[in-house]
């Protein structure tokens, strides 16, 4: 039966393996590799809980059972019970230390306990044992880049890809470093090769985009911005960074449509409502930009650059006095913001005339 069911968990027909194993115990309580088999097919399944209650009694039966010490702190990684994890490894490392596996595992989890020496070294044995496990470089590249170790973490995913160079989270992070040491050519390079190998991976484009609009390839940025959207098409970043982008190259309705889009998935972020009034604005619709503004000071009150546009739009509309208070909101916020004084001082003007004076509409400065 105990065969059986291996052959079952080696086919992955792991419902017809468990209930084969469980036959295993019920005829012999004390077949630890029974229960241990229980244990490796629940974990295979998710189950979770389950599994570990499996191996908990493989090791009651044979306490220096090694696979089921192992097996056991990985379930404990997956249940987030890092403290406990390590401590079940521990033991098969004890038992057996040549495992790079149970090391690359205790370095994760030793990770999200924030004991990240620790994981380094942990990382570090598990190549020494076998230098061409690309998860264990992968896992030592990720803790050196979130510690900002970039230039070793370069190395380590350069590693990484020299295994395995269709790995495209290895890329995409190599992409994220560059854009925090402001290599953007490079990040754009890396950022390619992650969606080459994952079409699919729309993280990775929407990094792309942001990258393209940094350097100023506005129609290239809108490209990948409805790759992400193709994938993920309820992307609030996407429809709004593809907004932004056609608003660049003066494509106002357009961007208008992508703004409207971005603002059904998250009507909250003033700034979705700041860029779809300069939008209208820049298509003399200053009613509409104007309710634009609105939204975007309800949303985030000390935005002085709403203010200051709401103020141009009235101006435009020959509301003056209401043009004035806007633009007061906007230096009361930011005290030497200069377009808004000079604004406040035309529209000061038209209130109240020189007569050797010309009032000249204020301009819009676009984001």
């Amino acid at each position: 039966m105990y065969k059986q069911a291996n052959t079952l968990y080696e086919l992955q027909r792991y419902q017809d393996a468990l209930s084969a194993y469980k036959k295993a115990v019920n005829i012999r309580p004390d077949y630890a590799q029974a229960w241990n088999g229980q244990g490796k097919t629940l974990y295979e399944m998710k189950e979770y809980k389950e599994a570990l209650t499996a191996y908990d009694k493989a090791i009651q039966r044979d306490p220096y059972y090694l696979e089921a010490w192992s097996g056991r702190g990985f379930t404990l990684n997956k249940l987030q019970r890092s403290q406990d994890a390590i401590a079940s490894f521990n033991k098969a490392l004890q038992l057996e230390n040549n495992d790079p596996e149970i090391w690359n595992a205790k370095g994760e989890a030793l990770t999200k306990l924030n004991q990240y020496d620790e994981a380094i070294k942990s990382y570090e044995q598990a190549i020494e044992l076998n230098k061409e496990y690309y998860q264990a470089w992968y896992n030592k590249a990720s803790l050196l880049q979130n510690l900002k170790q970039y230039d070793e973490a370069l190395i380590a995913y350069d590693k990484v890809l020299e295994l395995k160079q269709d790995y495209e989270k290895a890329w995409y992070n190599k992409g994220n470093i560059f854009v925090n040491l402001q290599r953007l050519q490079d990040a754009l390079v890396a950022y390619d090769k992650a969606v080459q190998y994952k079409p699919s991976f729309y993280q990775a484009w929407l990094s792309r985009g942001s990258v393209l609009i940094n350097l100023q390839r506005y129609l290239e940025a809108i490209e990948s911005f409805e790759q992400v959207i193709k994938y993920n098409p309820n992307n609030y970043q996407a429809w709004y960074n593809r907004g932004w982008s056609l608003h660049q190259i003066k494509r106002y309705e357009e961007a208008i449509i992508s703004y409207n889009k971005a603002i059904e998935l998250e009507r909250d972020r003033y700034q979705v409502w700041y860029s779809r009034g300069n939008s209208l604005y820049n298509l003399q619709k200053y009613q509409e930009a104007i309710s634009s503004y609105n939204k975007a000071v309800h949303y985030e009150p000390q935005h002085y650059e709403s203010w200051y546009s709401r103020g141009n739009a009235l101006f435009n509309l020959k509301r003056y006095q209401e043009a004035l208070t806007s633009y007061e909101k906007a230096i009361k916020i930011k005290p030497d913001y200069q377009q808004a004084i000079n604004a406040r001082n035309q529209v000061q003007q038209e209130l109240f005339p020189n007569p050797d004076s010309t009032v000249k509409s204020p301009d819009l400065k676009v984001f």
